[in-house]
Order: C-alpha cells, then structure tokens, then sequence
C-alpha cells in the first residue's frame, strides 16, 4: 500500500520473483489471471470479487502457456460459473473495528443449456491506525463489488459472458514511522533548512532527544504504534470494471478451439 498509495495493490511473490513497485507503468512480476484474462497493474489485484470457486499457483516462468509477464510465476483465479439449478449462497459477519461484511449470489437457470449467476457483496470496517494530523484512522475499509455471469451450453459450443464491477473509497495505507538513520545526508539537510537547533550540514548531524517539528530524528516522528504523523494529502480510491468472452468450440474428442476476449477499466 505504501508503495502505491493504493489499498487495493496486490505484490504477490513466487520463489523470490515478483515486483516490489506496483505502480500504473509497472507490469506485476507473478502474472494473475481471472477467469483465463491476465490482469495488467498490480493496483487492483486485491479486488474483493467474494465469489472465488478456485485459486490455482503455478510456479514460473509461466510464458509460454500463459504470455508475457509472468517470470515469478501465475496465480489463476476462477469465479463460480453458473449452476443448473436454482439457488444461492448468504452470508453476513461482524467483528472488530466496527466490521459488517455481506455477500449474496444466486444461481438463475433460464432455459435448457442456458443459466445465470448474480452476486454482490459489501465490506466496511473502520481504522486501526490513527493519523493525529487530521484525526483519520487509516487502513479502513468501505468496499462495493457485483458480478454476473451468463453461460450458453450448446452440442459443440459454449459461450460464457462475464462482467464485474468494484468501487473502493478509503483512507490511506496503515503505515506508521519506524526509525530515521540521522547520520545521513537527506535527514541532515532537510533539518538544517528547518531550522532544527543543533543540526548541521556537512558533516550530516541530527540531535536525538529533541521534539521538535523542524527535526527530523526518532524523538520527534516516532509518535508509537499505531499511531501516523503524516501531514500530506493521503486517500485510497478504486473504480474497476470488466468483461469478458469465453467461447470453446469442440470439434472432436480430442480437439478443440478456445477464444478469450476481454476488456478492463482501472481507476
């Protein structure tokens, strides 16, 4: 999250393979397919679809079943495909920090060889980090997902339309301060031009055991655990959506034909 400035950002590392910058211009180092469509930037991989039938981890690289950008390996995420028959799933929770969660999904059969399967799910839970700043609890959660799948089953073809939608609007990461190397010489600089009594630069030097906003040192930015000394701007935001195709023609009992066509908005 830090790293982002993203709740939703996913670094996922296989076997010492991965990408620690999960920036927009970035590709992920461990590639993560949803329903068979590789999803590009690592802001968004921890969307809260809530309707998961399978998770699959394969070890990389993974290039020539799976494209590029995938070294560290791919992590294959399949949601629930439509049923046969009418029904559904509930649940609902609460917890700690003022948690509430809810999912619903419903299978909808609609005629022979043609079903449907809807569900949505919710999440809010408050901060557990607090910003003294402006009095925010960051690492809060407030999330919105729907997703929707209609399935056509025919003698040779099968054809399966997807789509979901998720919104996010947090607060930011949950970091905290842990420690500044006041030998060095950013901290120093900064400092002196602040006007911190006692730093100087050159030689880099900035006093410990003095609180005080101009200096930067542990004694002044260490506020404790759980606790954020930011000042800057700070938020966390997610509009994503997509769809997609699925078509397998089956020619014979050992040949068949797949096509994959999908589209994706991130925010």
């Amino acid at each position: 999250g830090p790293l982002t400035g993203n709740n939703s950002a996913a670094q996922v590392f296989i076997r010492g393979i991965g990408q620690t910058d999960g920036s927009s211009g970035v590709d992920p180092g461990v590639g993560l397919y949803i329903d068979d469509v590789y999803m590009g930037r690592s802001v968004g991989g921890a969307m809260e679809f809530r309707d998961t039938s399978g998770v699959q981890v394969l070890r990389g690289p993974q290039g020539t079943l799976f494209g590029r950008n995938t070294v560290g390996g791919a992590v294959l995420m399949s949601t629930t495909a439509p049923g046969d028959t009418f029904g559904g799933t509930l649940r609902a929770g609460i917890g700690e920090d003022n948690l509430h969660e809810g999912f619903a999904a419903l299978n909808l059969p609609i005629a022979d060889g043609l079903a449907a399967r809807i569900s949505v799910g919710a999440k809010q839970r408050d901060g557990y980090v607090l910003r003294v700043f402006d009095g925010v609890d960051l690492g809060n959660e407030n999330t919105r997902t729907g997703q929707a799948s209609l399935r056509w089953t025919g003698d040779m073809l099968t054809l399966t339309v997807r789509g979901d939608y998720t919104k996010a609007n947090e607060h930011g990461s949950p970091f905290v301060f842990e420690k500044i190397n006041v030998n060095q010489a950013f901290p120093a600089a900064a400092s002196r031009g602040a006007g911190c009594p006692g730093a100087t630069f050159p030689p880099p030097a900035v006093p410990e055991g003095i609180v005080d906003s101009r200096c930067a040192n542990n004694a002044t930015w260490n506020l404790g655990h759980f606790t954020n000394g930011g000042t800057a701007k700070q938020g966390s935001s997610l509009t994503n959506w997509g769809t997609s195709l699925n078509g397998q023609l089956k020619l014979s009992d050992i040949f068949s034909i797949k096509s994959i066509t999908a589209y994706r908005d991130l925010e």
